[in-house]
């Protein structure tokens, strides 16, 4: 194949929200800058999240925001133990409000304040009751233009129609359609736009929210600071010379190319999710899912240490987990989607293969997910079940299955619902034990009536409440399952992002063996996670991610 060879300030290996945002600040702070993607499409697993960074400090808080950091770096002790790391979570909560406010005069991000919507282990001291994830502003994808084509949509079993975006804040108004007016007028509003723009001629709809709507406003601004954004353009090898990296070697259209990076590179590339042998190193293989973007292969991980740098594996966990369910594909294929909302809603519960509950059903996904794999350890079949009844799942939804007035027989049909007049028939159709099963309803269904739950302690906590149905009396997280017939889905554990990566400075530089590599660096999920795997709060992916490309690109714009 022919080389050809262009040059740049910094180059920028993918386009995730960690990637933008050190693409924008670097062009923000005068120097020319060159993005490349590997997919065909730019977003990364941004695109398809929830788009909340996680920032404590930021003029959102809930009180005064240096107040608040003083507290988010209590929280976080109390969090991480002896894998607390000053430097770097000083750098996070220092820079985290500087980034936004940053980003935010410059037009590239619109947050509002994800609030109330307490940390994930609400009754630690430190915790905050809302204000430290950022919800983005909903964002008119039609300002893309040409671009939208190849903005990487939301998951699909998340929209409705195929192609309508939901908005986790408004889910409530999708529960409530047929109780209350504006609940209905809401929805139908929504479903008027999203016909308008299918006759207009869009792929699906514009009004974008949640991550799609945080990557829609990011590319806008790269665009209209014209930097280039490559797509299916993989890099496959660093340039060193001179003891510092000097750029990389990516194939475009078939041709390898050169691109010099006079200041360095920074890897945005997602984390190693997809590389067999690398989640065979780190992963429990009971994790065999991912919701992450499919070229998440560790690409930055091999080239980083083939060039000198580490991976930091010490974490409490090695990746951020959620449960999920696989979703077959009308063309084929397997889908996976993501059980956020659903397990801790009233008429819910959670059993294993022994038919009995495991774990709480209202603690966040990344606590959710520990007890699932050791609940599986050992079993041929690496799934445990989201049972609910008739009541709960008209009510509510349960995975892509949508709550009344919506139909549900297609999901019967196809086998990824499982239904049943008893609990002892639901039982003999997954495989389970119907005594064991009917007397672990039955124990449950005992203190549920009365909003308990003496085993687990679900509903114990701000934050497990607030992810229930704050309608539901007397308990918003514990109803019992008493209404037939009854049904489930089988969850399987999976990953949204690795944990583990490349150790870096505070600046995101990438540390070798002999200290920091001159012009290497990495951010996001490359970048081993500066909350060392433990997950506090909505967000705590996206914030460090856009937090540390933008102090990478501001070490790379300070003069030499």
């Amino acid at each position: 194949m022919a080389e050809v060879e262009r040059s740049c300030d910094v180059l920028v290996a993918g386009s995730g929200a960690a990637g933008f945002a050190a693409a924008i600040t670097a062009r923000l702070l005068g120097l020319d800058v060159v993005m490349v993607e590997k997919d065909a499409v730019y977003g990364g697993t941004s695109a398809q999240s929830g788009g909340i960074p996680w920032v404590p400090g930021t003029r959102y808080a809930d009180g005064d925001p240096a107040e608040d950091t003083v507290r988010a770096r209590t929280y976080l002790r109390h969090e991480l133990g002896n894998r607390y790391d000053a430097a770097m979570i000083d750098a996070y909560l220092e820079s985290g409000p500087e980034m936004v406010d940053f980003l935010e005069q410059a037009g590239a991000v619109a947050f509002k304040s994800l609030s109330p919507y307490p940390d994930y282990h609400s009754e630690i001291e430190g915790a905050a009751l809302g204000g430290r994830g950022l919800r983005p502003v909903a964002y008119d994808g039609r300002r893309l233009g040409k671009h939208f084509a190849t903005l990487r949509p939301p998951i699909s079993e998340l929209m409705l129609f195929g192609g309508m975006s939901l908005n986790g804040e408004h889910l409530h108004h999708y529960y409530a359609v047929t109780r209350s007016l504006k609940s209905f007028a809401f929805v139908t509003g929504r479903v008027a736009r999203y016909a308008v723009d299918r006759l207009s001629g869009w792929s699906r709809g514009t009004e974008l929210s949640s991550g799609n709507a945080l990557i829609g406003r990011l590319a806008e601004k790269a665009f209209a600071l014209d930097i280039p954004l490559l797509l299916s353009t993989p890099v496959v090898e660093l340039i060193e010379e001179d003891g510092r990296i000097a750029g990389a070697v990516v194939i475009r259209d078939s041709v390898r190319q050169t691109i010099r990076a006079r200041r360095g590179v920074i890897f945005a590339t997602g984390g190693f999710s997809h590389d067999p042998t690398l989640r065979a190193a780190y992963f429990a293989p009971e994790a065999s899912a991912s919701l992450t973007s499919a070229g998440n292969e560790g690409d930055a991980a091999r080239m980083a240490v083939a060039r000198g740098g580490e991976i930091d594996d010490d974490m409490v966990q090695p990746a951020t987990w959620l449960p999920m369910s696989a979703v077959l594909q009308p063309g084929g294929g397997t889908a996976f989607f993501p059980h956020l909302a659903d397990r801790n809603k009233p008429g819910f519960i959670t059993v294993n293969q022994r038919a009995e509950r495991f774990v709480n059903e209202s603690v966040s996904y990344q606590d959710f997910v520990p007890p699932m794999v050791a609940t599986l350890a050992g079993e041929a079949r690496r799934e445990v079940y989201l049972i609910c009844d008739h009541r709960a799942l008209r009510r509510y939804g349960i995975g892509p299955v949508r709550p009344h007035p919506v139909s549900f027989g297609r999901w019967l049909r196809n086998g990824y619902l499982v239904g049943a007049p008893s609990v002892e028939g639901l039982a003999m159709k997954l495989g389970l034990d119907p005594e064991r099963l009917a007397q672990t309803v039955a124990r449950f269904n005992g203190y549920a009536v009365h909003g308990a739950d003496p085993d687990f302690g679900r509903g114990s906590t701000a934050y497990q409440r607030a992810m229930g149905d704050m309608s539901h009396r007397p308990s918003p997280s514990v109803g019992p399952l008493d209404q037939a017939p009854f049904y489930a889905v089988r969850l399987v554990p999976g990953d949204i992002g690795t944990s583990v990566g490349l150790r870096t400075t505070p600046d995101a530089q990438v540390i070798g063996r002999e200290g920091p590599i001159p012009g290497l660096y990495a951010v996001g999920n490359d970048m081993a996670n500066p909350t060392m795997g433990v997950y506090p709060g909505p967000g705590v992916t996206l914030g460090p991610a856009m937090t540390f490309g933008y102090r990478a690109a501001k070490s790379l714009a300070q003069p030499s």
